[in-house]
């Protein structure tokens, strides 16, 4: 389970932002298997291939746009590099402000899922 003191929780939901739920599984379970208790498979199959499409193309605002279908909060004037990944369980966790420049190979991911459940 991933950890978060009080005060920081208390200052997500006082500031009106998104946070994630979080979880602790039960002995023996193993989280990287449990991801579609959180996301429908369907979905995040459609937000993967846009995604997969997407690390192809070059900065243009086509690329952005798709990225906004899937969620995902992006500014104006925003160029994403190829062969960037951007989390496709949890996009609409996502928001790149005006004028950035993601570069080449980032990987923008907004989860944890690994096999232990020790924090």
């Amino acid at each position: 389970m991933v950890g978060i003191d009080k005060k920081e929780a208390y200052a997500f939901r006082k500031n009106g932002k998104k946070m994630l739920k979080l979880v602790k599984f039960g002995k023996g379970e193993n989280p990287a298997r449990q991801w579609c208790r959180y996301k429908n498979p369907m979905i995040q199959a459609i937000n993967y291939a846009v995604m997969l499409f997407c690390k192809l193309l070059p900065p243009c605002e086509i690329k952005n746009s798709l990225y906004r279908l899937i969620g995902v909060k992006i500014g104006k004037n925003v160029s994403i590099s190829n062969d960037c990944i951007i989390d496709t369980i949890f996009p609409e966790l996502i928001m790149i402000d005006d004028n950035a420049i993601v570069g080449w190979g980032t990987k923008l991911y907004t989860h944890e899922f690994t096999q232990t459940t020790e924090g």
